[in-house]
């Protein structure tokens, strides 16, 4: 397992689409809070868009790094050499939840530093629906982070099945599309 889960951050750590990914992220944060007069708490405690960017960003990567394999017959290689298939799919979960933390984490950084650029009307301690702004984003970014969960089971279940990127990155997108339009975003 430790060999595999090796390989796989090798192999991750030296495609561009993680790198295009956290770059994407932070542009389109910094895209949504450019009308600095339209900075409430709704948008502080979103993380600037992160929480949804994030989600949106990581069916992408995940679609990608994984069908990305299986075009290049790498993936049956690794299976046909391995003892334990399951082994090399929880190393590309594992691989793809760290990812996800790295880009939450990031989020959260960057939605920090924005806060204070750009929320000079707020405070941290602000009241928003009974919680702190700095608790309530906290909250929601933990809620993002179980849901990242999801978005990546969704898309490994999804291209283990489909072995194809486009239609399970629109799929997963229209998963991310009806949880906003659902939850009232």
């Amino acid at each position: 397992m430790g060999n595999n889960l090796s390989q796989e951050i090798y192999k991750f750590t030296h495609q561009r689409t993680s790198l295009y990914g956290l770059l994407v992220m932070i542009a389109l944060m910094l895209y949504s809070s450019i009308p600095a007069y339209k900075v409430n708490p709704f948008l502080i405690t979103q993380g600037f868009g992160a929480i949804q960017w994030c989600a949106i960003i990581m069916v992408a990567v995940s679609a990608d790094s994984i069908s990305m394999e299986y075009r290049n017959n790498t993936m049956v290689t690794l299976l046909f050499k391995s003892n334990h298939p399951f082994t090399i799919y929880f190393a590309k979960l594992i691989t793809l939840v760290v990812y996800g933390i790295t880009l939450l984490l990031a989020g959260f950084i960057c939605s920090l530093i924005l806060m204070l650029l750009l929320g000079n009307n707020y405070s941290w301690s602000d009241n928003f629906h009974g919680y702190s702004l700095i608790t309530a984003l906290g909250y929601n970014f933990l809620g993002a982070f179980i849901y990242l969960l999801f978005t990546i089971s969704l898309s490994l279940l999804l291209v283990i099945l489909l072995k194809s990127n486009s239609i399970v990155i629109i799929i997963g997108l229209a998963v991310d599309f009806w949880e906003l339009i659902f939850l009232g975003y």
